[in-house]
């Protein structure tokens, strides 16, 4: 291995487990690692993950595609997003309405992060010269996986802010 790699890692690591080890045993953590432990919170993070990880991946990867790959200007990939980002509204209705109606804030992220993986693998329907049309599946699975597993996450931040923690947020 190369030491330009491993010193850095092996680093943070030692810096990360020292500020851990710090944070437990300060009266008032910057960071209270306990939270670490708090199901909610973790469902949270797990539905901020979702979300962040599939708008950020998905525009950046579809915009890079359609700009540099097959030339389109960026009024034509802007109006290629649209579908992802207006199935987002048809998701956040049907999702607050199905939440509202008793379904499951854990079985909400676990659905969306499950519409994202499906979204994911209909890119792989796409081949050079296919068009845009073979995408289209994608970025609505995407979208509407997307949004819905970020209905929960602030209500979830929110309820995993009692107790001790409630200072934190």
């Amino acid at each position: 291995g190369a030491p330009q790699f491993w010193l850095p890692t092996l680093a943070g690591a030692a810096l990360l487990a020292g500020f851990v080890f710090a944070e437990q045993r300060v009266e008032s953590p910057f960071f209270p690692v306990a939270v670490l432990r708090n199901p909610l919170f973790l469902g949270a993070m797990a539905a901020g993950f979702v979300y962040n990880f599939t708008q950020s991946s998905t525009v950046l990867q579809f915009s890079n595609l359609w700009q540099y790959v097959s030339g389109l200007s960026p009024m034509k990939v802007s109006a290629g997003t649209l579908p992802f980002l207006l199935v987002g509204i048809i998701a956040a209705l049907l999702t607050g309405r199905l939440i509202t109606n008793g379904l499951r804030n854990s079985t909400v992220i676990l659905v969306g992060g499950f519409l994202c993986a499906l979204g994911g693998f209909a890119t792989l329907l796409h081949r050079p010269g296919s068009g845009y049309l073979t995408l289209l599946p994608a970025l609505l699975l995407l979208g509407f996986g997307a949004t819905m597993a970020s209905i929960p996450y602030g209500g979830l931040i929110v309820k995993a802010a009692s107790g001790k923690f409630s200072s934190f947020y």
